[in-house]
């Protein structure tokens, strides 16, 4: 990988020389000093979480923070930075100071109670809040459950690049043979979350296992049921009851609700309800045109305004 996971900033002192040359390589790269960015966590939280409402590992981090709350509609752990880094570190303050941290994606998190040690990952951030936060755990007391716990993370991720595949196919053909495939990995989920006497991967327990693979639910559900047509069988009923049951959950309501107005003026985008947000996010990647979104968020985009979406219109 291009960055570490995990490196020191020292709040008040030296930075760690790993994120000074992570910050100094980036800032060569776009032209633009980060040093001025740099330290502007807010102490009276323990975690400051740079994250993109938009992007699947962000909200694992999310809902992770939020379980961990004694009310997760007013967290008071963690404050949330927005990173919009399509529009670049000069148009948007979240990712310049992501860049800063040697980050290029979200989630990255902040501990303020270690001299701000900083660190990315999403599986690692979880990792992370589980150490600092043991309340409400998320990972079962027992090893045999844990370890089915891990067994279940590694195996239905195999569905995480199949959803992206599919989305971006622009062959039809091609298409179905995707569609085939994820349709058998989502079967196979569906008979672990039989096996387990749900409603969760470890049954009555609810894990990691269960907050890594959301949040792409969410997006398999919303984006390929608009974009490609794909739905999945009602004949899966353990998958739409573990979905369902996930989607009622405080920290998942949270991270799923509508742009609150912190989003709307900080994202190129101006859909507020969440799945249409979604669906205008991600019509670069069902057109597999992702580097012209790239290239027209930074020269044509601003909070609000979709450059890509105001481009596909005048064509």
């Amino acid at each position: 990988m291009l960055f570490d996971s995990c490196l020191q900033i020292c709040k008040g002192g030296q930075e760690s020389e790993g994120s000074k040359r992570r910050g100094d390589f980036l800032a060569r790269m776009t032209g633009v000093d980060f040093s001025s960015q740099r330290h502007m966590s807010n102490p009276a939280y323990p975690v400051t979480l740079l994250m993109g409402d938009f992007c699947p590992f962000a909200n694992r981090a999310q809902i992770a923070l939020l379980e961990k709350e004694e009310d997760p509609y007013d967290p008071v752990l963690f404050e949330k930075v927005h990173v919009c880094y399509n529009l670049g570190p000069v148009k948007d303050r979240g990712t310049g100071w992501l860049y800063s941290l040697g980050f290029k994606t979200v989630p990255a998190i902040i501990d303020n109670t270690m001299g701000g040690q900083a660190m990315n990952e999403s599986m690692d951030v979880m990792e992370k809040v589980e150490v600092m936060f043991p309340n409400n755990p998320l990972k079962p007391e027992k090893t045999g459950t844990r370890k089915h716990m891990t067994a279940m993370i590694e195996k239905h991720s195999a569905l995480i690049p199949t959803i992206y595949k599919l989305l971006m196919e622009q062959s039809v053909d091609a298409q179905k043979l995707l569609a085939k495939t994820l349709l058998e990995q989502i079967t196979a989920m569906n008979e672990d979350l039989k096996q387990s006497k749900g409603p969760y991967f470890c049954g009555e327990e609810f894990t990691m296992a269960d907050i890594a693979m959301f949040p792409f639910y969410e997006r398999l559900i919303i984006l390929l049921g608009h974009y490609r047509g794909f739905v999945i069988p009602e004949t899966l009923s353990h998958v739409h009851t573990w979905y369902k049951t996930i989607g009622e959950r405080p920290s998942v309501k949270v991270t799923t609700a509508d742009r609150d107005e912190a989003s709307m003026n900080t994202y190129s985008f101006a859909e507020r309800e969440r799945a249409q947000y979604l669906i205008e996010f991600y019509e670069a990647y069902a057109n597999n045109e992702v580097d012209l979104a790239n290239k027209l968020g930074i020269e044509a985009s601003s909070p609000g305004v979709n450059g890509y979406r105001e481009y596909k219109r005048k064509q």
